[in-house]
């Protein structure tokens, strides 16, 4: 799961540029954001480093468990992904996805986002038989949210 999960990420924001060597800001930026993560998440392994244009994503393990955290260049966090169980989703979000409105799609994976604030989203992938994709974003009591982060 961790592959596909850091396989998905890397594809989807491979269209974005990368910081390249000509920008001043790129040490400075990285310093920041490694900085900040080594106080966020002191005692991680594993960890990957991926500096784009407009974040950063640093794939981790803590504990027994792979995460995904953002970043911005100045080293603000941004959020943290954790792919989940679908039984850990809460139960207002659980009956959203079940629901007629989706009855069509397949669920795929499931991820907690825990974002600055405390705030917690929840993530669930749905697939149709033609291999459409959904990107559903929920709060705790199952609020459908639409921004896409």
């Amino acid at each position: 799961m961790y592959r596909a999960l850091l396989i998905a990420t890397l594809i989807v924001f491979n269209s974005y540029p990368v910081f390249t060597q000509s920008n001043r800001s790129t040490g400075s930026s990285s310093n920041k954001v490694k900085s900040a993560f080594k106080r966020q998440y002191p005692g991680s392994t594993d960890v990957m480093w991926t500096f784009l244009e407009r974040m950063a994503v640093v794939s981790f393990k803590s504990g027994d468990t792979y995460k995904e955290a953002f970043y911005s260049p100045e080293g603000n966090w941004l959020k943290t992904e954790t792919e989940i169980e679908p039984v850990a989703i809460p139960s207002a979000v659980k009956k959203i996805i079940d629901s007629e409105e989706f009855s069509v799609w397949h669920k795929g994976s499931t991820f907690l986002l825990e974002m600055p604030g405390n705030k917690k989203r929840y993530k669930v992938y749905m697939y149709s038989a033609d291999w459409q994709e959904l990107d559903l974003i929920f709060n705790e009591k199952g609020q459908r949210l639409t921004d896409n982060f």
